[in-house]
């Protein structure tokens, strides 16, 4: 970021304003400003849009990974996306777009990957739509960034703000006739620009509701957080019984816990240090913090056979919560909310044409020497032939456990000899089980999950012939695994329906 080399030459002092000075700011409250921008010394309001001349401004890119971005956009401009602030990501840990360090507060959001914001005069509810839109895929963010000169401006009226407890445009009116010095800048009034992230659609039929709020000025004082705490669990093969929240498509948080197939409490109840709220930000060492909901619980998936080392960020303490809510509501109290709706929701007859078409597209009666088998129960299979085809509802989880012995689970845990995914007596091809290609049944976990019995993989068609080895397996779904994933999630992002309506 370039420095403002004529404003770094110049030494002022600025005379601070008499008492009866200061009353003139509460006279000017409900009165339209202006402020200059530039060298120029043009006036521009701010009320609306960014700065109309931002050519001495610097432009900075950043590249981000999938995910939350921990940023605030300032809701004053209704037709820009500017920087407010950051915020801290699920897990507790900095943005890349803060720990960057060139992207100032006032900055402005130019373009994402080839969305140029400026250039088409991309509204703030246009632009949140494309953010969202986006989340999932790698971006190049460019930013147009103030001045450090102006930026320290910022600062300045930050503090004017906090001693006389009225707009900052409104006082740096009356400052300017004291110093011209502060006549370079005059923003509008401060506020915050919360995006609650859409909620991806869900294996269940569902309205949800996002509320955008537009926040004035606060004088809550600032308290530091407090240091986040953790705890790390040793988990066996098999079913967590855990169950995390849907309504946070942007991290695994823990809604609670679910009893295990044979009813009995799984070893993350049973060690009884993970909470309601915390959130899973490791697996096996793995950074999983900024995956979404979705990945996380492939990323689960895929480590169902092996041991398990789980870190957990605990939610904060009772009273701390109480302590933010408090605190919360009574921001909330004087500011100014402009609340919508946005109703979510998933169109299943879309989905049930796109997912038929997408298996049937990777659907065959050969593979390669290299592949296996995968078996599947015809008990769902013939459920999820009903919604795709007879309009039924949503088929659920994988049910495989009902072709397995019934103490698969204590086999699986250790607990008693023998393979975990030895079948039951009896059982027939076409009659009890079915068999599908590696994609096909990658596609079919990834919609609907895999369960929560061993994955059955076969050499040949016969579900009593040896079984292949975990480690055969994992090599096996190395390539068809990603891309099912970004198969799946194009197809439910098609799925989703939005509908924004007043509150």
């Amino acid at each position: 970021m370039r420095p403002n080399t004529q404003a770094k030459n110049q030494t002022r002092t600025i005379t601070p304003a008499a008492p009866q000075d200061m009353l003139k700011l509460f006279s000017l409250l409900k009165k339209p400003h202006a402020s200059s921008d530039g060298e120029d010394g043009k006036l521009h309001d701010h009320t609306n849009g960014p700065p109309t001349d931002m050519t001495n401004w610097d432009v900075v890119q950043v590249v981000v990974s999938p995910g939350p971005l921990g940023i605030l956009l300032d809701g004053s401009h209704a037709t820009s996306v500017v920087l407010d602030t950051f915020e801290t990501l699920p897990g507790g840990s900095k943005g890349v777009l803060e720990l960057h360090g060139g992207i100032t507060h006032g900055s402005v959001l130019a373009k994402v990957n080839e969305f140029d914001f400026l250039a088409t005069k991309m509204t703030l509810m246009e632009a949140g739509h494309v953010l969202r839109e986006t989340a999932h895929l790698e971006r190049t963010l460019t930013f147009k960034v103030p001045p450090r000169r102006r930026a320290s401006k910022v600062a300045h009226e930050e503090n004017v703000t906090l001693l006389s407890g009225v707009t900052t445009s409104s006082a740096l009116n009356v400052l300017s006739d004291l110093d011209d010095e502060m006549d370079a800048h005059t923003p509008s009034t401060r506020g915050s620009f919360t995006n609650t992230t859409l909620r991806k659609p869900s294996l269940t039929e569902s309205t949800n509701t996002i509320v955008v709020s537009v926040k004035g000025p606060s004088l809550e004082p600032i308290t530091p957080k407090k240091k986040n705490k953790f705890v790390t669990v040793d988990v066996p093969p098999g079913p967590l019984g855990l169950n995390l929240d849907g309504a946070s498509p942007e991290s695994a948080v823990v809604l609670g816990f679910i009893p295990l197939p044979d009813g009995s409490r799984g070893d993350l109840e049973s060690h009884g240090g993970v909470k309601a709220g915390s959130v899973l930000i490791e697996i096996n060492g793995e950074n999983v913090s900024k995956l979404s909901l979705d990945l996380v619980r492939a990323r689960l998936g895929a480590f169902a056979g092996s041991p398990r080392r789980l870190l957990f960020c605990l939610p904060p303490s009772a009273s701390a919560s109480k302590r933010a809510s408090q605190a919360s509501m009574a921001s909330r109290s004087r500011s100014i909310v402009a609340k919508v709706k946005v109703i979510v929701d998933e169109d299943l007859d879309l989905r049930r044409k796109l997912e038929l078409a997408l298996v049937m597209k990777f659907d065959k009666r050969k593979i390669s020497r290299k592949e296996c088998w995968f078996l599947v129960d015809t008990q769902w299979m013939a459920r999820w032939v009903a919604f795709v085809g007879q309009n039924g509802p949503l088929p659920g989880p994988i049910t495989n456990e009902a072709l397995l012995q019934p103490d698969w689970h204590e086999r699986l845990r250790g607990e008693l000899p023998g393979e975990p995914d030895a079948p039951r007596e009896g059982l027939e091809r076409m009659v009890h089980y079915r068999c599908v290609n590696p994609m096909v049944w990658c596609i079919l976990s990834e919609l609907h999950g895999p369960g929560d019995a061993p994955v059955l993989v076969r050499y040949v068609l016969d579900i009593n012939a040896d079984s292949v080895d975990k480690e055969s397996v994992q090599v096996l779904l190395h390539d068809p695994h990603p891309t099912a994933a970004a198969l799946v999630l194009e197809l439910l992002s098609k799925c989703r329906r939005e509908t924004v309506v007043e509150d």
